[in-house]
């Protein structure tokens, strides 16, 4: 228990500090997560069970709030290829010249330049989406925008990982097309749940079962699953409902702060500057997901650099 409580104290303590700082406080949990791992403190017995849930829910929330058709927006995808293309250039370029000049050492050529230019390309999902959500702006044009762009991003790395890794997905994989009848019928039974523990409980079987769970034992990442479940049920009449409620269990499960999400469509007025946060918090390069996933819940354990970012 004495673990538990030093871990939580940590990330509280480094959160009011980043709150202070005027920035995310999920930047603190990070930091204190670093610094325990620092000091030598070893991360609790099931942490990493818990992070992967709270990341998992709040995924599938984005999927619930989420306009499919931000993704047809020249912003999204125009911003995300040029963005994906100019940092590959300046990435790939710059590991170059230091491997040229001594300071680093890269073997592979040109591919594993180009590789590592296309992991430093990806953006953390979830410190964006905490952003947003703690702004009120998830909701919001820009904000659907910045999501779309990350939606993009977790798309390509699908793609890489399905093309380059060693263990393709499962030929099974084409069964999840049966999803989209399945959740029709699951729509059915969203209709008749009520209100308060069964409509949490709902949205978290989602989440875990036909979302994570199906999508891992195909082959897929998992987490894309719970996004892709929560974009099924996004047009539903209860969609919003649902995703305030698997959110407050993930806000519980990562011990961090958030807010709920507005209902505008439209450019707030007066928010340029909440905009240009968005902008450089879509564009930060983060470590791996495991980094985030850890952050979510406060942890020790640090990740690999230059992994592309899930999500």
């Amino acid at each position: 228990m004495a673990d538990i409580v030093i871990t939580i104290a940590a990330a509280l303590a480094l959160g009011l500090i980043a709150h202070e700082l005027r920035i995310p406080p999920l930047v603190g949990f990070l930091a204190a997560g670093f610094l325990l791992h620092v000091v030598g403190f070893t991360a609790f017995a099931g942490l990493q069970q818990v992070s992967d849930i709270g990341v998992v829910l709040l995924l599938f929330t984005i999927g619930l709030k989420f306009d499919l058709r931000s993704l047809l927006q020249p912003e999204a995808h125009g911003t995300a290829a040029l963005h994906m293309i100019t940092v590959v250039l300046l990435g790939a370029g710059t590991i170059g010249a230091a491997a040229a000049i001594g300071i680093v050492s890269v073997s592979g050529g040109a591919g594993t330049l180009a590789l590592l230019g296309f992991a430093l390309s990806f953006s953390s999902t979830v410190l964006v989406v905490k952003v947003l959500e703690d702004r009120s702006d998830d909701g919001s044009y820009y904000g659907q925008i910045a999501i779309a762009i990350l939606v993009l991003q977790d798309l390509a790395a699908v793609a890489f990982i399905t093309i380059a890794g060693e263990e393709p997905p499962s030929l099974w994989a084409f069964a999840l097309v049966l999803l989209i009848p399945a959740v029709w019928v699951l729509r059915r039974i969203l209709d008749r749940v009520g209100r308060g523990e069964l409509l949490v409980l709902f949205g978290v079987v989602m989440a875990l079962g036909p979302g994570y769970v199906a999508f891992e034992s195909v082959g897929i990442h998992g987490d894309l699953g719970a996004l892709v479940l929560g974009l099924l049920f996004s047009n539903h009449p209860r969609a919003v409902e649902m995703s305030k409620s698997p959110s407050s269990a993930s806000r519980s499960s990562s011990s961090s702060d958030s807010s709920s999400s507005s209902d505008s469509r439209r450019f707030p007025p007066g928010r340029i500057c909440s905009w240009r946060c968005c902008c450089a918090s879509s564009c930060c390069h983060s470590t791996s997901r495991a980094s985030i996933s850890w952050a979510a819940s406060s942890g020790c354990a640090t990740a690999p650099a230059c992994a592309p970012a899930w999500p």
